[in-house]
């Protein structure tokens, strides 16, 4: 599949068969997280990979948004390295963790699984019991999670190109079709 090709037709998938996703799998997927750019090149990311389907169940009353942790067969906690950070925003840490998350639902799409990224933010009521239920240190900051498995449904690529929404070379002048 080419890059290209993969960023337009990759989709969210929030159901998922029983079917295992491997070690070689996440390996991979992990591998595509650590090669993602970080600001200042600190690379500040922290993965915990989690299988275990009673402590995705302990987080399900957490958010009403994170059904997709009932079917998935994996789900990677995505945080940023406080320690790793000192001496530059903190905002970079979200950027780069945020870069890591997409690098990784693109490889699983590669591998034929499927993800999707849930929301999950520092300063919401179920952040820290969240942080408790899986045992985050305080020096990791949250920035996402991606429930991960092999999808159980196939969804048709949508082309989200939204030229409202691009501007060039003057803040609301959009670009023209060509």
């Amino acid at each position: 599949m080419e890059i290209l090709e993969a960023i337009v037709t990759r989709r969210s998938h929030r159901h998922f068969t029983q079917e295992a996703v491997t070690e070689a799998e996440l390996r991979e997927i992990v591998r595509a997280g650590m090669q993602a750019p970080s600001g200042h090149d600190r690379r500040p990311w922290l993965f915990l990979t989690i299988r275990d389907r009673r402590k995705m169940q302990e987080l399900l009353p957490l958010s009403p948004w994170w059904e997709a942790l009932e079917e998935a067969q994996v789900l990677i906690v995505v945080s940023a390295d406080a320690e790793r950070l000192q001496g530059i925003p903190a905002e970079f840490g979200v950027h780069s963790c945020s870069a890591a998350s997409q690098n990784m639902l693109l490889a699983a799409y590669g591998l034929g699984l499927g993800g999707v990224w849930l929301g999950i933010c520092e300063g919401h009521k179920s952040y820290e019991a969240f942080r408790a239920i899986l045992g985050i240190p305080d020096h990791a900051r949250v920035v996402s999670m991606l429930a991960i498995g092999h999808p159980a449904e196939r969804k048709e690529p949508e082309d989200r190109l939204d030229r409202a929404k691009w501007f060039v070379e003057t803040w609301g002048a959009t670009a023209k079709d060509e």
